[in-house]
């Protein structure tokens, strides 16, 4: 059997995965890169002006939620907090990175469109940190000096990571102060879910659990013959990041049959993370090679 493809309902569709007794992964060859998760975003352009309004609905970067899925920008609210650059709206791969002095590059590439590589920049000693600077260089230029000089073309970046355990969560910390949110609308319900109240009935979801002949542990093996163990326990799917550092967990909510053959089921997924990435709806379709 193999696992053919777990793609995002809301973004691009990652790579397949092959599942016998081992899943192999058919992939791009781009880099893990070495910023992952979800942070939001409060930016600068070049002459220092702030490119939002507000601070209840800023902007969201994230980076590699679900392997090979690339970095993307996103705006709660475009109309208060547009994305730094109309170029970043596509999705973003890392297809190099490298050190230099104490900052820590990335040069990301499209998989359509115009050859471009925006550059991002950070300190190398805050990669993990919660709260970090960054830029993008959107010129060709990946600046290393500490003032910014070499580039024309550019945007500071102000990131901060807060975990969202679930979709009922607020996503943002400033979400249950009353002078930085008065009332609710339409676009700050979307990040203030909880403070808004959207979540007050259970989601219309059943717990499911996969059947007998997957439970178990599976060998992963990826293009860069890395090798991680991927698990079917009851109702979750558990993999780990390309790079190790946390696990992916997935909820199995829904299931339907028939639509990649009879020996094919396609399974709704309720996915969560421990790195600041939006929990979300993926989709998964397991079907059976004998």
């Amino acid at each position: 059997m193999h696992l053919a493809g777990m793609s995002e309902l809301i973004s691009i569709a990652p790579p397949h995965f092959q599942l016998t007794a081992q899943v192999r992964l058919k992939a791009f060859l781009f880099q893990v890169c070495p910023l992952r998760g979800g942070y939001l975003v409060k930016w600068y352009d070049e002459e220092k002006h702030p490119g939002c309004n507000t601070t209840i609905e800023p902007v969201k970067l994230e980076n590699e939620c679900t392997n090979m899925e690339g970095l993307r920008f996103f705006s709660f609210n475009k109309h208060a907090c547009s994305i730094p650059d109309p170029r970043l709206e596509r999705p973003h791969y890392c297809f190099a990175s490298w050190t230099h002095k104490h900052y820590t590059f990335m040069l990301m590439w499209q998989r359509h469109g115009d050859f471009e590589l925006p550059c991002i920049r950070f300190e190398t000693a805050s990669r993990k940190s919660d709260q970090l600077e960054a830029y993008v260089f959107m010129d060709g230029v990946c600046d290393s000096t500490s003032s910014v000089s070499a580039s024309t073309s550019y945007r500071k970046l102000e990131l901060e990571r807060l975990i969202v355990p679930d979709m009922c969560s607020n996503e943002n910390s400033l979400c249950t102060d009353h002078l930085e949110m008065p009332s609710c609308t339409s676009e700050s319900a979307a990040i203030c879910r909880s403070y808004c109240k959207v979540c007050q009935s259970p989601l219309p979801w059943t717990n499911l659990t996969f059947p007998g002949n997957l439970q178990g542990k599976w060998q992963e093996i990826t293009f860069e013959k890395k090798y991680g163990l991927v698990e079917f326990k009851h109702g979750l799917l558990s993999y780990p990041s390309r790079d190790g550092e946390y696990t992916l967990t997935s909820k199995a909510v829904c299931r339907r049959g028939g639509a990649m053959g009879p020996k094919a089921s396609e399974y709704s997924l309720l996915s969560t993370y421990q790195n600041g990435c939006s929990p979300r709806v993926t989709s998964a379709i397991i079907a059976y090679r004998r």
